[in-house]
């Protein structure tokens, strides 16, 4: 009885069993610009700068960069710093602005089987007109908002399956938005923000583990019965 006891109780207890997310090591976070829409004199696609625009002085055009925020260790269900997007607000002469531009963000993981992790999202410019003098002005400033085009959005690490999410602008994790506003004349930078969230594992109900449990426990102490009440009648 005592070893058809401890048989079912492994069972309960090898039922529930469900892998833990550990702390996760982010090596590497890269960004690459993928294209344009609209403006004049396009340059950079392909890098972690891009350019446009017919510059109104000193030949400096508007732009965007990246810089990724790597290494860094995460626990899971963390909002993180995924890197520092950069606005290079210069005056460009009015039409030649982009619309928007195309962003390629890739993760590496030191425990990831699956390779790089990579989505991708759009950036919208609203570079307004400069009606104000001087342009330093408030109401000349310009805006950046961002958009999810695709996103391979479920992965795994170590065994456990993780979601990314791409959460917004920032100075801290405490205050985000999904678009920064940029004065004029200046390379203005913000902390962009992601997460990647725990998607747990099913683990049975207690009863039907319990119910299983027990089942399996009786049929093993009626098989026994029933072998000794045949031996016992030879």
């Amino acid at each position: 009885m005592n070893k058809v006891l401890l048989f079912g109780l492994t069972i309960l207890t090898g039922v529930g069993l469900a892998v833990t997310a550990n702390a996760i090591s982010l090596t590497s976070v890269g960004g690459i610009y993928t294209g344009a829409n609209g403006g004049s004199r396009v340059n950079g696609i392909g890098t972690s700068e891009i350019f446009w625009g017919n510059p109104a002085y000193y030949n400096q055009q508007s732009g965007l960069g990246f810089t990724g925020n790597s290494p860094q260790s995460l626990n899971p269900d963390e909002v993180f710093s995924l890197g520092s997007i950069t606005h290079y607000n210069k005056p460009i002469y009015s039409g030649s602005s982009a619309s928007s531009v195309d962003f390629d963000l890739s993760l590496t993981f030191a425990d990831s089987a699956e390779g790089d992790y990579t989505s991708s999202f759009r950036f919208f410019i609203d570079e307004t007109p400069n009606y104000v003098t001087p342009y330093e002005d408030p109401r000349n400033d310009d805006f950046v908002t961002f958009s999810n085009v695709s996103s391979n959005s479920i992965f795994h690490i170590a065994g456990v399956e993780y979601t990314f999410s791409l959460l917004g602008f920032g100075e801290s994790a405490d205050n985000l938005s999904s678009s920064f506003r940029s004065s004029e004349r200046g390379s203005n930078s913000i902390q962009l923000w992601g997460k990647l969230t725990t998607n747990a594992a099913p683990v049975p109900e207690p009863s039907t583990t319990l119910l299983f449990g027990l089942g399996v426990a009786g049929f093993v102490g009626v098989t026994r019965r029933k072998k000794t009440k045949n031996s016992l009648s030879l």
